[in-house]
C-alpha cells in the first residue's frame, strides 16, 4: 500500500477486499446479501485520509473496483431484485464509492476509475429496473445526476451514462451468448436493467449502438405470436415488454431516422408484423395496440424509409387491413392512421387487385363507434383516392365509395361532414361523373 492513506484506509480496504474473494460463500440468502453489503459499506465510510494526501493509490483502486465486481455480480444483483433492503443497502454502498471517487483521486487516475463507474452504471440500471414497490428508482437517478456532476470524467456528450453506453451494455448483455435467438426469460433482472439503460440513455447514444439494441429487440420479438393457451402468460408478457420497450425507443423525437432506416424493414418484418396479427385474449389485444402503436411511430415520424415501405408492403398492408378492425377502438385509429400515411407515401403506386381488396374494410370505418377511428377513416380515404392510378378505381370500388359518402354528408357531426367533403372533392380527380 501507499504512503498516501492512512493505516484505518488501508485496513478497511484490506479487509474490504477480503470479504469480497469469499462474498460467493457468505451470501445464500437476500438477508446475508443485505447484511454484507451495508458491513462493506461501513468499511468504507471508516476511511480516513491523510490531510497532507488525500488520494488512494492505483492499487487500493484496483481492490475497491474487485469489491465493485463482488457486488455487480449475478448473485447480489439477483438479490436486489428480490428484496427491498438488499437493494438499498446497494445504494448506500455506491453512494460511498462514489464518494471516495469524488474526495480521494489523482487527475491521472480517471482512466483507472472508468471500470469502477461502469460497474457502477450497470448496478444503478439494475436498481431502476427493481419492483417499482422497492421505491429505489429515485435515489439511483439521483446517484447517475451525482456522477454527471463531477468534473473529471470525460464526458464528450450527454451524461455519463451516455458516455459509458456501449460499456454498460456489453454487461448487461453478459448473460446472452450473443446468437441471433438467444433471449432473458420472462422476469430475468437483465431485461429489467436492458429497459432502464434505454429509457435513460439519450436517443442519439440509442442510435449510435442500434445495431446491438435492434438485434435484441428483434430476438424477443420476432416469430408468430402462437395462442395464449399455446404459448402461456409470460410468453406475451415478455412480449408486451419488449414491445412497449421498442414504441419508447422509435418515439424519441430525437432518435436518429438514419440509424432506423438500417435496421426499420427487419424489424416491421420480423418484430411487428406478427405481433399484429390477431389472437385472443387480453394480453394478446395489449400486444396488437402496442405494436400498432410502434408501427405508427415508425411510418408517421418517418423512421421507415421509401425502400423499407416498398419492400414491406405486400406482407404490411393485408395485416393492417386486418387490424383496422380490430376489437379495440384505439388499435383500430392507430391502424387507421399508419394506413393513411402508407397510402401517401406510396401515392399513385397500388395495385388494382389491392384498392378492391381494402375499400370495403375503409369504408366500414366510417361507421364505427368511436368517434376517432370515423376521422381517422376520412384521413384514410383521402390519401387511398391517390395511392393508385384511376383506372384502378373505376367500376364497383368508385361506386360503391362516392354512394356511401354523400350518405355521410347527413352525419350530425359538421366536423365529420366536411372531412365526408374533402374526401369526395378528392373522388373528383378519379371519376367526376360518378360523383357528379
Amino acid at each position: 500500500m501507499s504512503d498516501n492513506a492512512d493505516d484505518s484506509t488501508i485496513d478497511a480496504i484490506t479487509i474490504t477486499q477480503a470479504i469480497s474473494s469469499k462474498a460467493s460463500l457468505l451470501m445464500s440468502t437476500s438477508q446475508h446479501c443485505t447484511a454484507l453489503v451495508r458491513f462493506v459499506s461501513g468499511l468504507l465510510k471508516s476511511i480516513t485520509i491523510s490531510p497532507n494526501n488525500k488520494c488512494l493509490n492505483d492499487e487500493e483502486w484496483v481492490e475497491i473496483d474487485t469489491v465493485m465486481s463482488t457486488v455487480s455480480g449475478q448473485k447480489v444483483i439477483d438479490f436486489i431484485h428480490a428484496s427491498q433492503d438488499a437493494a438499498f443497502a446497494l445504494i448506500d454502498l455506491l453512494c460511498v464509492i462514489l464518494r471516495l471517487i469524488k474526495t480521494s483521486h489523482h487527475v491521472d487516475q480517471v482512466s483507472t476509475l472508468d471500470c469502477i463507474v461502469q460497474k457502477i452504471l450497470f448496478c444503478c440500471m439494475h436498481l431502476i429496473g427493481c419492483n417499482a414497490d422497492f421505491n429505489v428508482s429515485i435515489p439511483a437517478k439521483e446517484l447517475l445526476t451525482s456522477l454527471d456532476s463531477e468534473t473529471f470524467f470525460s464526458v464528450s456528450k450527454g451524461s455519463t451514462l451516455d458516455n459509458h453506453f456501449h460499456r454498460v451494455l456489453n454487461l448487461v448483455l453478459s448473460g446472452l451468448n450473443g446468437s441471433e435467438n438467444d433471449c432473458w426469460e420472462y422476469g430475468d433482472p437483465s431485461m429489467f436493467a436492458f429497459d432502464a439503460l434505454l429509457r435513460n440513455a439519450l436517443a442519439s447514444t440509442i442510435g449510435d449502438n442500434f445495431d446491438k439494441v435492434a438485434s435484441i429487440l428483434n430476438s424477443h420479438l420476432c416469430g408468430e405470436v402462437g395462442s395464449l393457451v399455446e404459448k402461456g402468460n409470460e410468453y406475451f408478457q415478455k412480449r408486451l415488454f419488449f414491445m412497449a420497450l421498442l414504441e419508447s425507443v422509435v418515439s424519441k423525437e430525437t432518435v436518429s431516422k438514419q440509424h432506423l432506416n438500417h435496421f426499420v424493414e427487419k424489424l416491421v418484418r420480423n418484430a411487428i408484423i406478427p405481433n399484429l396479427v390477431w389472437q385472443s385474449g387480453a394480453l394478446a389485444s395489449s400486444l396488437r395496440k402496442v405494436a400498432a402503436a410502434v408501427l405508427f411511430s415508425l411510418v408517421c415520424g418517418g423512421g421507415l424509409s421509401d425502400v423499407a415501405l416498398f419492400k414491406c408492403a405486400p406482407v404490411l398492408l393485408p395485416v393492417l387491413k386486418s387490424t383496422i378492425s380490430d376489437d379495440d377502438s384505439s388499435t383500430r385509429e392507430l391502424a387507421t392512421a399508419t394506413l393513411a400515411k402508407v397510402f401517401e407515401m406510396i401515392s399513385g403506386l397500388l395495385g388494382e387487385e389491392a384498392v378492391h381488396q381494402i375499400y370495403p374494410d375503409l369504408m366500414k370505418g366510417l361507421d364505427d363507434s368511436n368517434e376517432r377511428v370515423r376521422f381517422a377513416s376520412c384521413d384514410a380515404l383521402l390519401h387511398f383516392l391517390t395511392s393508385a392510378s384511376s383506372k384502378n378505381y373505376k367500376g364497383t370500388a368508385i361506386e360503391y365509395m362516392v354512394e356511401n359518402l354523400f350518405l355521410h354528408l347527413d352525419d350530425p357531426n359538421p366536423d365529420f361532414r366536411e372531412k365526408v367533403y374533402d374526401v369526395l372533392t378528392t373522388a373528383i380527380s378519379v371519376d367526376s361523373n360518378t360523383v357528379a
